[in-house]
């Protein structure tokens, strides 16, 4: 069907549900509110249709009241669908035409009854910002790392660097510096943190009294407000605050003096505006208007700012269903192919803490499974890619790098367990003499720490984890004399070990895909099921029925469990 003959159906579908038609050619459609006040829709995606929702919006001289109410930007878009639970039905076109044509109809009717304030509060953010980039065609945005709460504090900003519109915010400059490569201290300011107990409302507050009032008005901080105005006098003025939400608290900022920021950039755009004018206007007109920019340029000017939270819980909450990991610290040791996939898995569970020991560093036979394979790591300390590659998913995560070998750290600083408060340490060197060494330092010093040992046999054909939440029997330790692990399914895993340098470079052959599916499999069930003081065995079973293309020799009764399968049992 082409374009004309669509636009024609549907404008008749339209007057058939008591619209009125203005404009074909425009696609305009009209229908009156309350008191006869007609409003115009123009339909915006006609192009789309019917593989995505029409969208409408509002057109020519809409009633003021409804700029800027929920669901309706200032320039009168329509928001009347939740794009991340509505899809277009392609296979009954009209029928997605009507739906959402009265979709649009009835959310610019709530919007001027007012009977969907509370809606406004779920798009607080965007409107927070929208209009300004409407005015100002300004874009700025805040990341913030401090961990604010109830309570009225000072924080310390910072601007990006390679970015005069962006900016960070932390508890400290440490804070911030631990994450971003500042230029200078003189780069840094301070942010005033406001908890607001009453929402702010649009129209938002635009002058200095505007704004006075409205952080005397909705919070218990008014004073501390003035306070650091005056303290801070022509310079910028960052305050950011947080407003009662239906999921928490929602927060925002605002820039008092915003173009101290960066004075010579402020300075070079008023003046090519004065240049413009100057072609532009007569004399008496051209003195009023730089009389008018240099009034501006004296007294700044303020910004409402966007902020993106990358504190910790809400990344976590964010990007998943929520921590599940109760773990607030916790010790990896062995950083490779196994320990590298436990740390990132650790760290998406939203645990705080993580302490990273392995001396080895980066070599190109790690390349194929490892975390961080490639050029850029080669021959880095691994605890040190490590921690970068998954901090920059979340950033808000604290490691304690230790690249020494773990035995020589036991010998010279065995309290560095109780000094960084680790509640479990994982061990994935595949060695059982550091399960021994890591166990016998915790009896002698009546520790109570959890030790988990992980490693896979040959090929991924299974996995296994022992786990010790009360790591003071050592009787039960399921070794042979040999140290061999007792419920091992590959008979021949000594003959399987790979060599491709001499001694110093062995390895057990398994995938990359094999270590992350194992590592993942193993932390979810540690999580819901063995942490409740008592020792287990963690047996997981890779693809064993597809075993015979590798040169491995399974037990008998290797072929009775599921691929990908696993069995929980307690010591």
């Amino acid at each position: 069907m082409t374009d004309d003959r669509l636009r024609d159906a549907l404008l008749g579908i339209a007057e058939r549900e008591g619209y009125r038609i203005e404009s074909k050619e425009d696609f305009l459609i009209c229908f009156n509110l309350e008191d006869d006040v007609e409003v115009t829709l123009r339909y915006k995606n006609l192009e789309t249709f019917p593989y995505e929702i029409p969208e409408f919006e509002l057109h020519g001289d809409f009633p003021e009241m409804l700029k800027g109410r929920p669901h309706i930007s200032a320039d009168g878009g329509i928001c009347a669908f939740d794009k991340t639970k509505s899809r277009a039905n392609p296979l009954n076109p009209y029928g997605l035409f009507v739906e959402a044509l009265g979709k649009a109809r009835s959310t610019v009717e709530a919007s001027y009854r007012e009977t969907n304030d509370d809606d406004f509060f779920d798009e607080f953010k965007f409107y927070w910002i929208y209009e300004q980039l409407l005015q100002e065609d300004f874009s700025s945005a805040v990341i913030n790392f401090a961990n604010v709460g109830h309570d009225c504090c000072e924080l310390v900003a910072a601007k990006v660097p390679n970015n005069n519109r962006a900016f960070v915010v932390g508890d400290s400059e440490e804070a911030i510096k631990g994450k971003f490569v500042i230029d200078g201290d003189n780069a840094f300011f301070k942010c005033l943190y406001i908890p607001l107990y009453e929402e702010f409302r649009y129209p938002f507050p635009s002058t200095r009294q505007e704004w006075k009032e409205a952080f005397h008005s909705k919070s218990k901080f008014g004073d501390e407000y003035d306070r650091f105005l005056r303290k801070n006098g022509g310079e910028a003025s960052f305050v950011m605050f947080s407003q009662p939400a239906k999921d928490g608290r929602i927060l925002a900022a605002v820039v008092h003096n915003f173009n101290s920021l960066n004075p010579k950039a402020a300075i070079n755009d008023q003046l090519t505006e004065l240049m413009f004018l100057a072609d532009k206007m007569s004399g008496n007109e051209y003195r009023k208007k730089a009389r008018s920019i240099s009034a501006q340029m004296a007294s700044g000017r303020t910004v409402r700012v966007g902020v993106t939270d990358l504190t910790g819980d809400r990344l976590v909450n964010r990007g998943g269903v929520g921590r599940y990991s109760t773990i607030d610290s916790a010790a990896v040791v062995g950083c490779g192919s196994l320990g590298s996939h436990l740390a990132d898995a650790l760290a998406k569970s939203g645990i705080p803490k993580l302490v990273l020991i392995d001396e080895d560093r980066l070599e190109t036979d790690n390349f194929a499974r490892h975390l961080c394979g490639g050029m850029r790591s080669l021959y880095s300390e691994k605890v040190a890619v490590v921690s970068a590659r998954i901090r920059e998913n979340m950033p808000a995560l604290k490691t304690v790098l230790k690249p020494e070998d773990v035995h020589k750290l036991l010998n010279e600083s065995p309290c560095f367990i109780e000094e960084e408060d680790v509640e479990v340490v994982f061990l994935a060197t595949g060695t059982f003499s550091t399960e021994l060494h890591v166990l016998s330092v915790l009896k002698e010093r009546s520790l109570s720490t959890t030790v988990a040992s992980i490693w896979l046999e040959p090929y991924g054909v299974a996995g296994h984890a022992l786990v010790f939440n009360d790591p003071s029997d050592l009787a039960e330790l399921p070794f042979g004399e040999d140290l061999t692990y007792a419920e091992s399914l590959v008979l021949n895993a000594d003959e399987l070990t790979k060599r491709e340098a001499g001694c110093v470079s062995t390895y057990m052959p398994y995938s990359g895909s094999d270590a992350l599916i194992f590592v993942n499999t193993f932390l979810k069930v540690f999580t819901e099921k063995m942490s409740d003081g008592n020792n287990y065995c963690f047996d997981w079973f890779g693809g064993i029925s597809s075993s015979g293309r590798y040169p491995v020799k399974l037990r008998d009764d290797a072929y009775t469990h599921a691929d990908y399968s696993c069995e929980v049992r307690k010591l």
